[in-house]
């Protein structure tokens, strides 16, 4: 379990790594899975799951589910002007609503299994269920608070900045479309 568990990490944080393009803001985001996991093993207890095949699925797939909160909301601040508060507000402003909706929904999807009789499914809405609260809780509230406090600050400083690298992006974007077009 911890060798899968390991490489799950691994993966998401060379994955996020590459996209973001920033190793501290890559190890910001990898906190929230990885306290997750860490929140479900301590929560496992508490509910009677033995750690087993089931529960080990359960805890890769919360590796994926929890990094997509933490993610977007780093992406967000990542690619947000201004001081390192304005772009923690900005990340949640624009992308909370969007993760909230997300988290609801799939809660709401994974509850009819509260009904369930059997086994398998009653222990994957229990993970589900914790899945998702952790994975809101870091992604929404923790990661956000380190983002805050230690998040990097090289990136855009001032508005003008980011609209000036997206007209340059726009402007490559556009010659390589007529270069290809001329082929």
């Amino acid at each position: 379990a911890v060798l899968i568990l390991s490489a799950a990490l691994f993966t998401v944080f060379a994955v996020t790594l590459f996209l973001i393009g920033s190793f501290r803001a890559s190890l910001v985001a990898l906190l929230g899975p990885a306290l997750s996991v860490i929140d479900m093993l301590g929560m496992m207890y508490y509910f009677d799951i033995d750690l087993n095949t089931i529960s080990v699925i359960c805890l890769a797939l919360s590796v994926g589910i929890t990094m997509d909160f933490s993610s977007h909301i780093t992406i967000g601040y990542v690619n947000s002007p201004g001081s390192r508060h304005d772009r923690v507000c900005g990340s949640l402003g624009d992308l909370g609503p969007a993760l909230t909706h997300a988290g609801i929904s799939t809660f709401l999807c994974t509850g009819v299994l509260v009904f369930s009789r059997t086994y398998v499914f009653k222990i994957f809405f229990k993970m589900f269920m914790l899945i998702i609260v952790f994975g809101m809780f870091h992604g929404l509230v923790f990661v956000p608070i380190v983002l805050n406090l230690i998040g990097p600050t090289d990136y855009f400083k001032q508005e003008e900045t980011l609209e000036m690298q997206e007209d340059k992006l726009v402007v490559k974007f556009i010659e390589n479309r007529k270069e290809t077009e001329i082929n």
